[in-house]
């Protein structure tokens, strides 16, 4: 399931059948997720509704999201950096959405499992506000919360500079945080 699966989040993101994971441009500077996918705003808004209706009515956007995140989980990194995108990926992590709670654990340790992804993610603008809402989502599932935290604590004060509401709101201001960045 996961070869067709995978193409559900691009398709629908680009509103193009033809739509797939894509290599990713080098810029050359920081950290650049190896694959992308292109979003249009009328993909994100559809793909945001999709995930307000019960879970059994749109399992391949479900099992999408898990796919992708397990083929491609540089794809996952990229969506979270979009603004638009980041958008549709906050709205799945929200309580009542049509992800079940253990794929959203499941896609939360993998994206943590990519440190220099996740430090770029989680200092950006857009990214950021993807990451809380990974973390509230964990709020029932100490474990994957753990693994997001460790991560978090992982780009130590650069977080706290760059983007202190994400700080504030992954509850790092209680964690022991390394005064020199790794």
């Amino acid at each position: 399931p996961d070869t067709e699966s995978v193409h559900v989040w691009p398709v629908i993101l680009g509103l193009n059948t033809e739509a797939s994971v894509l290599p990713a441009a080098d810029t050359g500077s920081g950290y650049q997720p190896r694959h992308r996918v292109e979003c249009v705003s009328a993909g994100c808004l559809l793909l945001s509704s999709l995930l307000a209706f019960p879970p059994d009515t749109v399992v391949p956007v479900c099992q999408g999201l898990g796919a992708l995140g397990r083929q491609f989980p540089e794809a996952l990194h990229a969506l979270s950096m979009d603004r638009m995108a980041g958008r549709v990926l906050e709205a799945a992590f929200k309580p009542g959405s049509a992800l079940p709670d253990s794929l959203k654990y499941q896609v939360v340790v993998q994206f943590a499992g990519a440190q220099e992804a996740v430090a770029s993610t989680c200092t950006s603008p857009a990214g950021g506000w993807v990451v809380s809402a990974m973390f509230a989502a964990c709020e029932t599932h100490p474990d994957s919360q753990k693994h997001l935290k460790d991560a978090l604590l992982s780009v130590g004060s650069r977080l706290k500079t760059a983007n202190p509401a994400v700080w504030h709101k992954c509850g790092m201001e209680a964690a022991s945080v390394p005064t020199n960045d790794q």
